[in-house]
């Protein structure tokens, strides 16, 4: 959740857990209500659009692009450790920073 709230809102970070098959304590699918909720209980700010409108995170196919290579070369490289990069849930998002390097 911590590394979520780096590039989504809680509408979407509900969507991604639910995508991953990820459920609450009580076994209940997410909602933003819900991702809200635990956001405030762990005092997790929320989601703040990057002001100049350029996100510092990319995901794994608009890494790949900008690198010039295929999504599954630059997955393998990413698990290789061959890029270093914050992956808030395996395999979804990479870290832009960690590219320009």
């Amino acid at each position: 959740m911590r590394q979520l709230v780096l590039i989504a809102n809680d509408d979407l970070i509900a969507g991604i857990l639910n995508r991953n098959g990820l459920t609450t304590g009580n076994g209940n699918r997410w909602t933003r209500e819900r991702v809200t909720a635990l956001r405030s209980y762990r005092k997790i700010p929320v989601y703040r659009p990057q002001s100049d409108g350029i996100e510092p995170w990319l995901n794994l196919g608009k890494a790949a692009k900008l690198l010039g290579v295929t999504p599954k070369t630059a997955r393998i490289v990413s698990e290789a450790g061959e890029i270093e990069g914050l992956h808030p849930l395996a395999g979804r998002f990479m870290d832009l920073q960690s590219l320009k390097a």
